[in-house]
């Protein structure tokens, strides 16, 4: 059974949603979280490397997660093994989004005014992107840098907006990328 992290307003089971999920403050720490930990309805700010790091088999539910460092490279969510991302809020002002080497599953979520929205360092685990908004990321939407990806990918229903002033790059796979 999964451990779950849940927040609500004034009675348990209120739907958050917006600007009234709980906030959680890491500051320069990082929240870390073992593996089968489901995570709903909370919103995270910290400005620490990699800020949230989900454990294997979980997953981050109605969450807005930012990373507001001024630093280069920071992430504001860094995945592990069969994450699953779900109707979520992502940004990291001068880092990435999200970032994994690892099989995910990615759904409904908001992705945006980060250098670069998601980066997957994976070169043979499958990952599902369905639905999700990448907008406004500085360098690149959604990249893959894992030399000769051979996995399975799904990139399916997705908007890329790079802004009126074509900010950035939707796309982009390592040279080699097979599926």
């Amino acid at each position: 059974n999964p451990v779950i992290w849940k927040g609500y307003n004034t009675a348990y089971g209120d739907v958050c949603t917006g600007a009234n999920r709980p906030v959680i403050t890491l500051g320069a720490n990082a929240w870390t979280w073992a593996t089968n930990h489901d995570v709903y309805n909370l919103n995270f700010t910290g400005t620490v490397t990699s800020m949230v790091t989900m454990g294997a088999s979980g997953k981050l539910v109605n969450c807005k997660v930012t990373n507001t460092s001024t630093t280069a490279g920071r992430n504001a969510v860094l995945g592990q093994a069969n994450a699953c991302v779900i109707d979520c809020e992502l940004q990291s002002l001068r880092g990435q989004a999200f970032s994994t080497s690892a099989a995910i599953t990615m759904m409904g979520c908001y992705i945006h005014d980060s250098d670069i929205g998601v980066t997957s360092a994976s070169t043979a685990n499958p990952q599902i992107f369905i639905d999700n908004i990448f907008s406004d990321n500085v360098s690149i939407g959604l990249r893959w840098t894992g030399a000769s990806q051979t996995g399975n990918i799904l990139v399916y229903g997705n908007t890329f907006y790079g802004a009126e002033n074509k900010l950035g790059v939707g796309l982009t796979f390592v040279t080699g990328s097979t599926h």
